[in-house]
């Protein structure tokens, strides 16, 4: 569960910084095993929450309509989309995780629910 969380965090963090803010093409996955417990992994989702808000906070209209080269991986193909599509990809990858989160939670027979 743990690595699913830090995936989570590790795709916002990659498509912003080197898709969509184009800080380097050779953005790499954490290594899961650097992250010794929660308190590491909740850092790293401060890190990256604090560089999002700050993108989000001035973002136009124009900047969610700019085209970016958008590659899942060195050998792979590079898909032009927008800014506002490499966001809503975030999204949907989160939303994916979440739900096996939650499906594996499930299935320690521990009850999720968000209506608490």
């Amino acid at each position: 569960m743990k690595n699913i969380m830090i995936h989570m965090i590790y795709v916002e963090d990659w498509l912003l910084s080197s898709a969509i803010l184009g800080r380097g093409r050779n953005y790499r996955e954490k290594n899961f095993e650097s992250f010794q417990d929660m308190s590491a992994v909740l850092s790293y989702l401060d890190k990256v929450e604090v560089v999002t808000r700050a993108y989000l906070k001035n973002v136009s209209e124009h900047e969610l309509r700019r085209k970016v080269k958008l590659q899942f991986s060195p050998q792979g193909a590079a898909y032009d989309m927008s800014v506002e599509e490499c966001l809503y990809q975030s999204i949907t990858e989160q939303l994916y995780h979440l739900g096996e989160l939650i499906a594996l939670l499930q299935s320690c027979n521990l009850q999720v629910s968000t209506f608490d």
